[in-house]
């Protein structure tokens, strides 16, 4: 391994992401204009390299 990413043939190698998990007590409304939203934060791992991260993603409802 070369500074923490694999590589094969010399290409790097991406990782990908697994074990998302919802952080509940984190998670609150959004104050969005024009439409309820909630704001979520979780958690989520990749193996190449291996992180653990924390994302933030706010969600607002669309009209129909």
């Amino acid at each position: 391994m070369s500074g923490g990413h694999r590589h094969v043939d010399g290409k790097f190698v991406s990782g990908s992401f697994y074990a998302p998990f919802v952080l509940d007590r984190y998670t609150t409304k959004a104050d969005l204009p024009g439409a309820p939203g909630a704001t979520i934060y979780w958690r989520v791992s990749t193996w190449n390299p291996y992180e653990v991260t924390v994302v933030r993603t706010t969600l607002q409802a669309g009209s129909r």
